[in-house]
């Protein structure tokens, strides 16, 4: 059968995440909606979710492909409470750069070995984390042997620089860019040489010594989180 033969599902899987919209929209408006929101909301959250569907069914495809069955999908607890937070987290973005990394962790979900807990925290992430976050880890971990021993930041954002995913992230961004992913735990850095300014790492100036540290490389924690949002 071709896959455009394929209608997405509309009263199984979809219909309970739109119902599950629905019950969000009543809870941030208190269950009134005056006329504005009226307006707004309804619109912009269909377009969403039919978006959003789109990408849970091109998920459910992928699924079937590796032989798991539309009905053990359906009656998964951890996948259905994932793709719940899938779509609120959808729902309050327009970039289908995070739809695409949201839609890659609800096809992953089956085949990683990681907790209920660890799934819904890198689920999480991708909302919290910026597209110029996501693309700075991961060059990080694309280039990570080629800049792990190097202290001079520019030097090491001419390495980054030469890749053409570098192109979104904003020249000015990179240093507080950095500073989040050591706070989010996704990498760890060593004394790096900004300029005339040295920066001591958090780990470092929290009294830890560590002098085997490299001085950018990513986390088993942040590898982890590259792994499970990635498409195969």
């Amino acid at each position: 059968m071709n896959k455009k033969d394929i209608i997405p599902p509309k009263k199984d899987l979809s219909n309970k995440v739109h119902e599950y919209i629905n019950e969000v929209t009543k809870t941030v408006t208190g269950g009134f909606i005056n006329p504005l929101v009226d307006f707004v909301l309804p619109s912009l959250h269909q377009k969403k979710f039919e978006n959003w569907c789109n990408n849970v069914h091109s998920a459910i495809m992928e699924l079937e492909e590796k032989k798991i069955s539309r009905e053990d999908i359906i009656s998964d607890e951890e996948f259905i409470s994932l793709l719940k937070e899938s779509v609120s987290l959808a729902s309050k973005t327009h970039q289908e750069e995070k739809h695409l990394l949201l839609k890659n962790a609800l096809v992953n979900n089956f085949e990683s070995n990681f907790t209920f807990d660890s799934k819904l925290i890198f689920t999480r992430l991708i909302g919290d984390l910026t597209v110029n976050h996501l693309c700075f880890l991961k060059l990080i971990d694309k280039y990570s042997e080629k800049i792990k021993d190097i202290k001079l930041f520019s030097e090491i954002k001419n390495i980054l620089k030469k890749d053409s995913l570098s192109v979104i992230i904003p020249n000015n961004s990179y240093r507080i860019i950095l500073s989040d992913l050591e706070k989010y735990n996704l990498i760890e850095t060593g004394d790096i040489t900004f300029e005339s300014v040295v920066r001591k790492s958090l780990l470092l100036s929290s009294g830890r010594e560590d002098f085997n540290l490299p001085y950018i490389t990513v986390t088993v924690f942040g590898k982890e989180f590259i792994e499970y949002i990635k498409n195969e």
